[in-house]
């Protein structure tokens, strides 16, 4: 469940217990965390210097993840429980889904074959329909945002999710978003809507 907190990472998130890290990237930190009754949850902390050095791109980008987050339910991604964009730092709390990311299983024990690559495939292929039909374009599908859960596949991170009907321009010239194919390079999160 995670690797073991870091000097510097917080004890507790707007209520909720700091257990353990579950990812990061460039934008922040996801935790494991519980909530007051003992639930394990996940919790996605934008990382403070960038909400401080920022031109507001990251806020409206975070604001917009939680925007797509609450159009979806729990059958094709981890629910959203939680959120204070203009917390400090800002987070947003979705159910703890307790698998191993697509990209891990398969570093783990191989190529995906017969009935749980159909599995996994008709899964995904679901899940991208309701996200679809909700207005919401992922733009980061990829193994690392596909966490093997009890009840199936589950898509996550939509950090650079685009909705339906707002501007689209979430990118600038020499701009980046999502993550490159590095070898080696980034943590992969497990269980967490990251």
């Amino acid at each position: 469940m995670g690797t073991p907190l870091q000097a510097g990472d917080p004890d507790s998130i707007g209520g909720y217990r700091i257990l353990a890290r579950l990812g990061s990237g460039g934008m922040g930190t996801v935790y494991l965390a519980d909530d007051v009754t003992g639930t394990y949850v996940a919790v996605k902390m934008i990382k403070p210097e960038l909400v401080r050095h920022e031109d507001g791109a990251i806020s409206a980008r975070f604001r917009r993840e939680i925007a797509a987050l609450r159009r979806l339910g729990r059958r094709c991604t981890a629910a959203l429980l939680d959120a204070d964009p203009d917390g400090d730092p800002p987070y947003l709390v979705v159910e703890y889904i307790d698998g191993l990311a697509l990209s891990q299983a398969v570093r783990r024990d191989g190529p995906l074959r017969g009935a749980a690559l159909e599995e996994v495939a008709v899964g995904v292929a679901a899940a991208l329909e309701h996200i679809h039909g909700q207005g919401i374009a992922h733009r980061d599908l990829k193994p690392a945002n596909v966490l093997l859960g009890p009840h199936g596949p589950r898509v996550i991170d939509f950090g650079i999710a685009v909705l339906a009907g707002r501007d689209t321009r979430i990118t600038a010239t020499g701009q980046l978003w999502g993550t490159p194919a590095v070898h080696g390079a980034g943590t992969t999160p497990r269980g967490a809507g990251h």
